[in-house]
C-alpha cells in the first residue's frame, strides 16, 4: 500500500512538471513579428515555417497576399491622377485632384453578386490651414471659441510627381502632391498587395498618405488645424477601431465610415502626429453628421515639420484566413484540458488509495 501511494505521489508529481515543461515550450516557440506600427503576428515554432509562409518577410503570409492580389493601371496627368485598381470580383478607382482651392480624392468602389451590383463613392478634400489660439484648451478648433491667427488654403500645386518601385512584396506606386510654395505636401501610396511602407503595412484596398507642412507660417502658443470635408450621401459614423488595427496591420488609428450595405468605405488618420522629430497626439474635432459641410478638424502642434499619416479606402473586402494566433491559442487549450484529466485522475487515484 505504501508503495502505491508513493507511486501515486511520483505521478501527480510528473504531471505537474509535465504541465510546466509544456507551458514554457508553448512560449518559446509562439514568436511575435513586429513592425513599426505594432504589427503582431504570432507563428508557431518560427524558426522553421517563417520562410515557407512569408517568403518577402513583410509578416503577411504568402497566402494572404495571393488571395487579395490585384491589378492596377495608372493615368497621371499634371494636375489629375487616377488608379484603377482590379480583383475578381470586385474593382475601385481613386482619383486625385490638385485644384486651385483645394486637394480632393474621390474614392469609387464596385462589385456585382448575383447580379446585384454595388457601388460605393466618397470624397476627401483637404482644404485649409488654420493657425489658432486655443483659448479654451480644448486641443481642437473651435471657430466659435478659438482664435484664428493665420489661415493658409490649400491650393496652388506643382504638377503631380508619379513615381513606381517594384518591391519584393509588390508593386509601390507614389504620387507626390505639393503646392508651389513646398507648405503642403500630400504623398499618396498604393499597392496591388499589403507591402510595407516606411514601417506601416499598406493593403491593396487603401492608400495612405503622408500629409507633410512645412515652414508654415503660425504664431507663438498656437495650434495648427488641418480643415477636412466629407462629399458622401449616406450615413456616416466615427469609430476609433479601425479594420487595420482588428487585423494587427496598425494601432493607434480612428476613422470615419461610410455606410452601404455590406461595404464600408472609410476615411482614417494616425493618433500619432510626427513634429521636429517627436511624436505628439492628434486631436480631431467632432463630427457632426447633420453639418451641411461634413468636416472635421484635425489638430496639430506646430512645428518646422509636421508628419501625419492618414488612409482611404473600402473595408470588409480583404479575404484573409484565420490569424495564426489563433491556433497558439488551441494549443493552450487542448494542452490545459489535457493537464487537467491527468491531474484529475491522478487526484482521484491517490484519494482512493489513501481511503483504503
Amino acid at each position: 500500500m505504501k508503495s502505491l501511494k508513493k507511486n501515486y505521489s511520483i505521478l501527480l508529481f510528473a504531471v505537474l512538471l509535465l504541465g510546466v515543461v509544456f507551458t514554457a515550450s508553448v512560449f518559446t516557440k509562439v514568436d511575435s513579428v513586429n513592425d513599426k506600427q505594432g504589427t503582431s503576428y504570432f507563428v508557431i515554432n518560427d524558426e522553421t515555417t517563417g520562410d515557407d509562409d512569408d517568403e518577402d518577410d513583410d509578416s503577411i503570409d504568402d497566402e494572404d497576399e495571393e488571395n487579395n492580389h490585384r491589378d492596377l493601371e495608372i493615368e497621371v496627368s499634371d494636375s489629375e491622377a487616377q488608379l484603377n485598381s482590379e480583383s475578381n470580383d470586385n474593382e475601385f478607382q481613386i482619383a486625385i485632384h490638385a485644384e486651385d482651392d483645394k486637394l480632393g480624392i474621390e474614392f469609387e468602389f464596385g462589385t456585382e453578386v448575383n447580379d446585384t451590383e454595388t457601388e460605393l463613392e466618397f470624397e476627401i478634400e483637404f482644404l485649409e490651414l488654420i493657425s489658432f489660439v486655443d483659448e479654451d484648451a480644448d486641443n481642437i478648433f473651435n471657430a466659435s471659441a478659438d482664435t484664428v491667427e493665420e489661415t493658409y488654403e490649400i491650393g496652388n500645386f506643382s504638377d503631380i510627381i508619379y513615381t513606381f518601385e517594384n518591391h519584393t512584396d509588390g508593386e509601390l506606386h507614389v504620387f507626390n502632391v505639393s503646392t508651389v510654395d513646398d507648405v503642403f505636401t500630400a504623398i499618396v501610396y498604393a499597392s496591388n498587395e499589403f507591402i510595407d511602407v516606411n514601417g506601416t503595412i499598406l493593403a491593396p484596398t487603401e492608400i495612405k498618405i503622408d500629409i507633410i507642412i512645412k515652414d508654415f507660417d503660425y504664431g507663438n502658443g498656437t495650434k495648427i488645424a488641418l480643415k477636412v470635408e466629407v462629399e458622401f450621401e449616406g450615413e456616416i459614423e466615427y469609430d476609433d477601431d479601425t479594420e487595420d488595427e482588428e487585423y494587427e496591420l496598425a494601432e493607434d488609428e480612428a476613422e470615419l465610415e461610410f455606410n452601404l450595405n455590406d461595404y464600408l468605405g472609410f476615411f482614417s488618420w494616425s493618433e500619432v502626429v510626427t513634429v521636429d522629430d517627436v511624436e505628439y497626439t492628434v486631436y480631431h474635432s467632432p463630427f457632426d453628421p447633420l453639418d451641411p459641410e461634413q468636416k472635421i478638424y484635425l489638430t496639430y502642434p506646430t512645428g518646422e515639420l509636421i508628419i501625419h499619416d492618414p488612409k482611404i479606402g473600402v473595408m470588409n473586402v480583404l479575404d484573409i484566413g484565420a490569424p495564426t494566433q489563433l491556433f497558439s491559442l488551441s494549443l493552450f487549450t487542448i494542452g490545459g484540458i489535457s493537464l487537467l484529466v491527468l491531474l484529475g485522475a491522478a487526484f482521484i487515484g491517490f484519494k482512493k488509495i489513501r481511503a483504503k
